[in-house]
């Protein structure tokens, strides 16, 4: 589904695992911001949702990775800004969910009220390649000062109920200003680069984990198989997905167990056991660390009516 109104255009659109939403805005003829809303791990090529030779990505929750091909694969997490000057092959989202904006330059598209406002704040096209976007690079930075300040701006007043174009105007050419006096080469550095072969061996244990339901994360085996050391892969693993593989095992085990709790009557001690934990106690200390609250209590507050009336005060 897509709809236009004036300069702004939204896209909604199912995925094989998920959905898409992005709402395009227009803000000067040549530069394009979109917020971009996913719950998928895969983003077909086939979608709006391209790379384009200048772009600025900002994401403020989850992880993609930027397939760049030969080069191998960039990572941006959360609070990572990611210029690049590179056509990428593909996205994908290793978390399954992702939030942020991107801002697409286009130095054909560039008009000359852009051009003009541009040299005005001091950025020639020259001054946007040598300085911003040098030919075949990708630049991962964690913003700060006014880069941040500017970042903020735009990623709060794409997602206001109705942006306003003003708005995303100044702060979309604050931020090319900010960004143009900003020593790049020198900037805090995030997010992280990969070989295609090490995120695939990532993406390995990641299975591994999904099919196990352990809470313990044993990789001696898959490493030997994969020919690498158990450090590596743990290493490669939280490059992507941004927590080591014993947390991530840990968290998977204790969300299936509280689906368990939800959909079935099996007892506290059954559940436990079916997602590797042993000792009940154990598995209850961990089970409120993460939740909260106690399996018990999740189990009642699931099964609690929806349209239940309020609990008397008395």
């Amino acid at each position: 589904m897509s709809r236009e109104r004036d300069r702004c255009f939204l896209a909604s659109y199912s995925t094989p695992d998920g959905s898409v939403e992005l709402v395009c805005h227009a803000v000067l003829p040549g530069i394009l911001l979109m917020s971009v809303e996913l719950d998928c791990r895969q983003l077909p090529m086939s979608s709006p949702f391209k790379a384009t030779p200048l772009s600025i990505n900002w994401c403020s929750k989850g992880r993609c990775e930027v397939d760049l091909g030969e080069r191998g694969v960039a990572v941006v997490g959360e609070g990572t800004l990611c210029l690049s000057s590179s056509t990428a092959v593909g996205f994908s989202y290793p978390t399954g969910s992702y939030r942020g904006f991107e801002c697409y330059i286009d130095l054909q598209q560039l008009g000359d009220i852009t051009i003009a406002l541009l040299r005005e704040i001091g950025i020639s096209e020259k001054a946007l390649l040598s300085r911003l976007f040098p030919a075949g690079r990708t630049l991962t930075l964690a913003p700060s000062g006014d880069v941040l300040d500017a970042v903020t701006r735009i990623d709060g007043e794409l997602h206001h109920t109705e942006p306003r174009l003003p708005r995303l105007i100044l702060a979309t050419l604050e931020l090319l200003v900010a960004l143009s006096e900003q020593d790049l080469d020198a900037a805090p550095k995030s997010g992280a680069y990969l070989q295609r072969s090490q995120r695939d061996m990532a993406g390995l244990v990641h299975k591994q984990l999904l099919e196990s339901c352990t809470p313990t994360a044993e990789l001696d085996t898959l490493a030997s198989q994969l020919g690498v050391s158990e450090a590596s892969l743990r290493a490669y693993f939280g490059k992507v997905y941004g927590e080591s593989p014993a947390s991530f095992a840990r968290r998977h085990c204790l969300e299936h167990a509280r689906d368990l709790l939800e959909a079935t009557d099996d007892s506290v001690g059954d559940v436990a056991l079916s997602c590797g934990y042993a000792n009940q106690s154990k598995f209850a200390a961990a089970f409120r660390r993460l939740f909260g609250t106690s399996p018990l209590e999740a189990r009642r507050r699931a099964r609690i009516p929806t349209d239940s009336p309020p609990a008397s005060d008395r």
